[in-house]
């Protein structure tokens, strides 16, 4: 019988899918053995090619006293073995066996289920000559017999089985083939056979690859402390279950690690709960449905969803168990009671109870060594990034910072050129001429930066997908707003229309009560920075002016940096405690704030004591001397806390979790602890977080701030020292190599943040611009006028004027140049045209078949975006509608009327139309 002509009867139809997901999880942990196996080989490989070098003279005395003195049982076995450990090399291998085992049990179940699908299906195939026949005496087109899903996945489950049965199998042939007798030739082919992995010329039933990207940390099960009941984390990994997620459970030191991974239909259901809205293939945005899976662009590496998708999925379905029963469920854990009340989030309920410790996500060892092999270690690419790669792992927020970092280092390379040449050139009788030429140059090309970034930024995003235009910002950041925001009760929606004036009022009241509060809080932190800082700097740099011994201006500089620490920590919880009484819109918006109240105290630690030495003493030998030491050694220093301080963390807790274990088997035999799981050295790993207000902001503020700062200093003292240019291409050209080695090492895989634009960081770069026009002007009159008269001459009037220009200068090539690619906004366009004639043709089909009839549509309004939902033939006018939120067309234009009806987490405004 051939296997497409298979049909399996509704008994046993599905339970083939359900097996494959937990046949793939095993097979995913055999290939971690195998990977920890080929790690086993290459270390033989170094230690055999090192023992063959020349040997030592074993005939002298040191050498046989070194022998006596050591000679022990483990010393020898050590030697008999080859200098491999035997107990890794079996335990390994005993461990795949075991997983063999499961695969053969799994395989088992899945050929059972087969051949009973088949006996069932005998009737069928046996009638199937006579209902073509009924068909094609009917006029009907021909049958075609239905191909089973479970039949495909049956197939690639023995395909597979028999892979992994061979590579085991060769693997085990190898390691039993290794002594110290093996050659290097013999070694190398064995690396090579053990790399290889079995090819098949079958493709999946799912194109995209499934992987474990998400880590629930539980207590470690205990035997015999479960009594009667529930078992709290068994219920836990049941309702995983359920909704469709795969569970891969692991023992670390102290606890339990449940590693999940969602097939692409688990990660299409929860997306179409959430409403969330993606690119169609007409190039609309549209609202995600899993059977229309199909019309939705997928993503540049192939998969359907992006990795910021992904998470809100998974956080959808993993948060969104809930007890759907009429009674409570009593779990049990450490002989505590936990009563799990109906309609109650389980994950948040163990959460609350300490039973569920953290969930993270975490990395994909394969895609995280490709990222570490072409972009952290690939120095000779110079500023070159997988700029896609990195999207689709960590998302757009980290891309776009990257992006930004290696087109800014980029850029640098004309200024940086152009001011070692002002410093070592003589230009003569031009050389007062010259600072002011190159500051205009410098200026220029700072507001050239900032217009061709928005343009990159722009082509970056139309090409991830991602909606969001330069001219429609009010609109994009409206879609992400927050309906809390608009601070209007349940009743005022009810009654909205009933007393326009009245309402209207309302929220002229709330919307200035709201920027009233921010401006209020902006004074505060300002007011703040001038009274409490701004002294403290002055003193600082009087003194260090003043001080004439350098132990002492070192002293000083060490009790200044370990002071304002704690000024920024301060100033920083004071930053997000107002932010939280602030109505902002978005958490973005939110966001945004933080920045600037935290860049104004970093703007008067960084800038003002430059200020000091160069406009009160002008010292601008000591002005020089603190711009390199900022350029340099406190960049040096910074990298190496940046790498270190994870480092040393990840150590700490490492070193607690083996205590721990010690002191819980104090009574067993001694015995060295090691670490068998990923999951659990990246648990021990610190978040990817801020310095400051870490539950607003990630870790890219504090390198965002590292290159605003940076941008500052080498703008605002151009003129003082042009060379500081080509320290900050050096600088950065290793910090993006540094950065990458870090996000990737150092610390867990972040959550992903939606995050269209540098944000609030732009608007920091373009004042900073402003700033530096007028403090080189301050400069170049220091220079100039060193008698200082401060006489109005031709020179200094002539500076002054250049002021004017340059704001002129910047003000003009800031409206040269576009936002936005032309090919952008035409690719845009053509996309809402073909989205309207299709939408057109369907509402005059339908209006013409059905004239008259009074229907409703609901255009539902949520934090994911605007949706639309309609039944019968107002589907059309609804896709209209949808084009019309695209083009800005007004919805009264259609002729409809307009009601609001407040729901939970969404608003809903009824459309009736004839």
């Amino acid at each position: 019988m051939d296997a497409s002509e298979t049909k399996l009867n509704p008994e046993t139809k599905g339970k083939v899918v359900q097996i494959f997901p937990h046949f793939m999880a095993r097979v995913a942990k055999f290939e971690e053995l195998a990977a920890a196996g080929y790690k086993f080989l290459i270390s033989f490989r170094q230690g055999l090619e090192f023992i063959r070098r020349p040997c030592i003279d074993k005939t002298s005395e040191i050498f046989e006293k070194v022998i006596k003195a050591n000679n022990t049982d483990r010393i020898q076995s050590y030697i008999k073995a080859g200098y491999v450990h035997n107990s890794s090399r079996a335990e390994n291998l005993n461990k795949s066996k075991d997983i063999i085992n499961e695969l053969k049990c799994l395989v088992e179940d899945v050929k059972q289920t087969i051949e009973s699908a088949t006996e069932t299906s005998q009737d069928y195939h046996a009638n199937l000559d006579f209902e073509a026949a009924t068909c094609s005496e009917e006029g009907n087109d021909s049958f075609i017999p239905e191909k089973s899903r479970d039949i495909d996945y049956a197939t690639m489950v023995a395909v597979v089985f028999s892979m992994v049965k061979q590579d085991c199998a060769m693997q085990e042939k190898i390691v039993s083939s290794l002594s110290l007798k093996t050659s290097s030739g013999e070694l190398e082919s064995y690396c090579l056979m053990w790399d290889i992995v079995p090819d098949s010329e079958m493709e999946t039933p799912n194109e995209e690859q499934i992987y474990f990207e998400m880590g629930v940390v539980v207590p470690k099960k205990i035997v015999d402390q479960i009594e009667e009941g529930y078992d709290s984390v068994e219920v836990l990994v049941d309702e995983f279950q359920k909704v469709g997620l795969i569970v891969d459970r692991v023992a670390g030191l102290n606890d339990e690690f449940l590693k999940l991974a969602a097939p692409v239909e688990a990660l299409g259901k929860a997306a179409a709960e959430l409403k969330l809205r993606k690119r169609t293939q007409i190039g609309v945005d549209l609202r995600f449905e899993w059977d229309e899976a199909d019309a939705f662009v997928k993503q540049s590496d192939g998969s359907l969803f992006s990795w910021c998708e992904r998470f809100r999925c998974y956080d959808h379905m993993i948060y969104g168990i809930i007890n759907r029963s009429d009674s409570a469920i009593i779990l049990k854990s450490d002989h505590r009671d936990i009563r799990w009340e109906p309609g109650e989030p389980l994950l948040w309920k163990l959460e609350k109870e300490g039973i569920v410790k953290e969930v993270f996500p975490i990395h994909v060892e394969v895609k995280r060594k490709q990222l570490l092999k072409c972009w952290a270690s690939n120095w000779r690419g110079f500023t070159n990034q997988p700029l896609d790669e990195i999207y689709a792992y960590y998302g757009a927020k980290i891309a776009i910072y990257f992006a930004f970092l290696g087109m800014y280092t980029n850029w640098l390379f004309f200024p940086a050129a152009f001011g070692i040449l002002v410093q070592l050139v003589d230009f003569g009788s031009l050389q007062l001429l010259i600072l002011p030429f190159f500051f205009i140059c410098i200026v220029s090309w700072a507001v050239f930066f900032l217009q061709f970034w928005k343009r990159k930024n722009s082509t970056l995003l139309a090409r991830w997908q991602i909606c969001y235009s330069v001219g429609a910002e009010s609109a994009y950041k409206y879609m992400d707003t927050e309906w809390s925001s608009f601070h209007s009760s349940v009743g005022s929606f009810k009654t909205f229309g009933a007393d326009k004036s009245r309402e209207k009022e309302k929220f002229q009241r709330e919307e200035w009560f709201a920027h009233m509060l921010r401006f209020r809080n902006d004074a505060i932190i300002i007011s703040s920075i001038i009274c409490l800082q701004l002294p403290f700097e002055l003193a600082y740099a009087h003194l260090y002016e003043i001080i004439g011994s350098d132990i002492m201006k070192f002293g000083l500089t060490a009790v200044y940096l370990f002071a304002i620490q704690y000024f920024t920590q301060i100033g920083g919880k004071v930053s997000v405690k107002l932010i939280k009484h602030e109505k902002n819109e978005s958490s973005e918006y939110r966001a945004n704030s933080l920045i600037y109240k935290v860049f104004g105290l970093y703007f008067m630690q960084s800038y003002i004591g430059l200020l000091y030495h160069a406009i009160l003493h002008r010292n601008f030998m000591t002005l020089r001397e603190v711009i390199i030491q900022r350029l340099i050694i406190s960049e040096v220093l910074e990298n190496l806390m940046e790498n270190s301080l994870p480092y040393m963390k990840y150590s700490y807790r490492k070193y607690r979790a083996v205590c721990n274990k010690r002191k819980r088997e104090k009574g067993m035999a001694a015995r060295k602890s090691y670490f068998n799981s990923r999951v659990e050295k990246e648990y021990f790993k610190p978040i990817y977080s801020a310095s400051v207000g870490e539950e607003l902001e990630d870790g890219l503020f504090d390198e965002f701030l590292e290159l605003a700062l940076q941008f500052g200093m080498i703008m605002m003292f151009a003129c003082a020292y042009p060379p500081a240019f080509a320290l900050v291409v050096l600088s950065n050209f290793t910090e993006i190599r540094a950065d990458a080695l870090k996000i990737l090492v150092m610390y867990r895989r972040p959550v992903p943040r939606v995050a269209a634009t540098i944000g609030a960081w732009l608007n920091i770069f373009q004042l900073l611009i402003v700033v530096s026009i007028c403090t080189n002007c301050i400069l170049l009159v220091c220079l100039y006028d060193r008698e200082g008269n401060w006489n109005i001459s031709p020179g200094l009037a002539a500076i002054l004027i250049m002021e004017h220009v340059l704001l002129l200068i910047k003000f003009v090539f800031s409206r040269i140049v576009p936002e936005e690619p032309d090919w952008v906004k035409a690719n845009r366009m053509k996309n809402a045209t073909e989205a309207q004639n299709m939408c057109s043709k369907q509402l005059l089909r339908n209006i013409s078949g059905r004239r008259g009839m009074l229907d409703t549509a609901t255009l539902v309004v949520g934090d994911g975006g605007i949706g639309v939902t309609a039944a019968g033939f107002m589907a059309g006018v609804v896709a209209s509608l949808v084009v019309g939120v695209i083009t800005s067309m007004a919805y009264e234009d259609f002729g409809f009327e307009f009601t609001c009806v407040p729901t939970d987490g969404y608003k809903e405004l009824n459309l009736l139309g004839e």
